[in-house]
Formats: C-alpha cells, sequence, structure tokens
C-alpha cells in the first residue's frame, strides 16, 4: 500500500474529527477489518483489534506511545478491546510507510506481540525522527540526491519515482529494468555498509548496478544546497511527492543548521552485479537458514572492478 494512500485516510478522518471535535476512525484496508486509523485532536491513531487488559499510554520509542484499550468511536466490530499506537499528526508522511507495513504484516492471532516486532524493525525510522540526522544519514543521502539530480537531468522529472530509497526498498532507485543501489564513500579505501541478503542480489528481471559516490570535504555542495537544488527542478505534484520522499530519508528544514557542513564531489564508480559478481547475498547462501532475520555486511572495494561512471549511464539502463 502506497504511503500517499494512507496520508489520504488519515486526512479523511482528520477532516471529520476537526467538524465533529471528537475522534474518528476508518478501515484502511477493507480486507484487513481488524485494522482501523484515526485521529483525535493533534493525534494519529492506529488500532488493532485485541483482547488484551487496558493500559494507560506509554512511550515505546521516540515519538511513538502505545496502549491497550477501547477505541472512542462507534464501529461495528469494534465494541471491545484494541491496541493502539498513537504519534503527533505531524509527524504522519514520515511514519505513514510504517502505518502500511503494519498494515500488511500485523497478526491479528497475535496483534500485541507481532505489532511490537513490526515497530521494533523500523527502529530507524524512529532514531531519526528524534532529531536531526547523524552524519552517516547525511552523507548517504547527499550521493542519493546527487544520482537523483543526474538521473532526472538525463529521463525526465518524471523519473522521480524511481527513487525507492526512502522507503526502504532494497535499492535505492528501482525499474521495470533496472535496480541502482548508491553507498556514498570517502576518498580513502573504501568500506561501505551493505544492509541485506537483497541488496546485491542479482535478477533475470532487471540489471543491478553499484555506485559508489565519493566525497571529500571542500566547498562545492552541501545537504541543504542538494535539496534547494532539487526543490527548483521539481513543480506540482512531483514537488509534493519530493517534499515527502526527503522527509521519509530524515530531511526536515527545521534541522538545516545542522546540515552546513560541505563538500566537494571527487567522482562516481559504477559496478554491474551479476551471478559472476563476488559479493554476498541470498542465492550464495547453500542452505535456507530461517533463524537468521537480518544481516550486514562490509564491501571491499578494492578486490571489485569499479569503473568511472559513463556520462550516458542513466540514459543507457
Amino acid at each position: 500500500m502506497r504511503s500517499d494512500v494512507v496520508i489520504s485516510q488519515f486526512e479523511l478522518s482528520e477532516a471529520r474529527s476537526n467538524s465533529t471535535s471528537l475522534a474518528s476512525f476508518r478501515l484502511l484496508d477493507p480486507t484487513r477489518p481488524w485494522f482501523l486509523v484515526g485521529v483525535e485532536a493533534d493525534w494519529d491513531l492506529v488500532a488493532v483489534i485485541s483482547d488484551s487488559e487496558p493500559t494507560d499510554w506509554d512511550q515505546k520509542v521516540g515519538i511513538l506511545s502505545i496502549r491497550n484499550g477501547r477505541i472512542d468511536a462507534d464501529i461495528e466490530g469494534w465494541g471491545g478491546g484494541s491496541f493502539q499506537v498513537r504519534y503527533p499528526s505531524s509527524e504522519r508522511a514520515r511514519v505513514a510507510p510504517f502505518v502500511s507495513d503494519l498494515c500488511q504484516r500485523v497478526d491479528p492471532e497475535d496483534p500485541v506481540d507481532s505489532s511490537m516486532q513490526i515497530i521494533d524493525e523500523w527502529s530507524e525510522l524512529w532514531s531519526r525522527v528524534r532529531g536531526p540526522m547523524r552524519l552517516e544519514s547525511q552523507r548517504g543521502l547527499i550521493g542519493e540526491l546527487i544520482c537523483l539530480r543526474d538521473m532526472v537531468a538525463y529521463l525526465g522529472t518524471d523519473s522521480l519515482s524511481n527513487w525507492e530509497g526512502p522507503n526502504r526498498s532494497p535499492q535505492d532507485f528501482v525499474c521495470e529494468g533496472w535496480r541502482v543501489e548508491v553507498k556514498t564513500v570517502g576518498t580513502r579505501v573504501a568500506r561501505p555498509r551493505i544492509s541485506s541478503f537483497e541488496q546485491l542480489l542479482p535478477s533475470d528481471d532487471h540489471s543491478l548496478h553499484l555506485l559508489l559516490v565519493s566525497i571529500k570535504s571542500g566547498t562545492e555542495i552541501s545537504l541543504n544546497g542538494l535539496v534547494d537544488d532539487c526543490r527548483r527542478i521539481f513543480k506540482g505534484k512531483e514537488r509534493q511527492d519530493f517534499e515527502h520522499l526527503i522527509h521519509q530519508a530524515g530531511f526536515y528544514d527545521k534541522h538545516r543548521e545542522h546540515y552546513a557542513r560541505t563538500y566537494d564531489l571527487v567522482g562516481i564508480s559504477h559496478l554491474e552485479i551479476t551471478d559472476d559478481t563476488k559479493v554476498l547475498n541470498r542465492k550464495m547462501l547453500s542452505t535456507d537458514i530461517p533463524s537468521i532475520e537480518k544481516v550486514e555486511w562490509v564491501l571491499r572495494t578494492e578486490e571489485l572492478p569499479f569503473e568511472e561512471l559513463p556520462d550516458d549511464f542513466w540514459s543507457s539502463l
């Protein structure tokens, strides 16, 4: 389920809540009648049917609070208890992908434990919501924005829809026939972290490319400057989509003073990942290991034949 669908449902609940001064809930997905989204005052609420004993609101992590209790609304089938999640409505755009994921994956037979597990899996989001992005995250976004700017120059502004990194896609840029993963590195021997078995997993259905964006301290670019450059590129609905994506990535204007560090772009190198590329992915496991949920590993880039990114890279995909 797309984040804009989630946001639109919250907006409908918000409009009704504002007109009645009462909490307003609605189904997010008609095929999941055990899951509601709603708005009450300045809060967005998520509820899953549960028979757990009532509790008071308890801050779980960052902006997120949880409780067990009845919802303040008259909806068929919801006369009993529920497990509820609450966060400020001002953070709606950033939290929407989590709500979508929770709706699709929560187990109605075990709503509390399954919800808590999904909340824990989104720990990176909660850490971003608490304040400014960490330096590593800033540098990662710089690399993605540089590539976004280059891609749009060749493929047009509608290619913004290919930027999937902020939405937790295994790769940063996704199109029907290709995938591109971007890693921002320094000028020394690069050791980028690979976040899953799927990130460098080749497929017969699309090509897969790994780009290393090398930057160093300088004067040419900054995170604030790249965001401003992209804002000048996108108009109308595309501008709205861009704002949503940078919010998902953790960039908010209220933190701009933390993002004034400047860099020079040293260069971009490229490697196409194929079945013959010696990198770790799920295909290389001889047996399935169900006890392993997530693996991160470090890539020794000097062991692989990276080449300078050709000028026509994006147009040749």
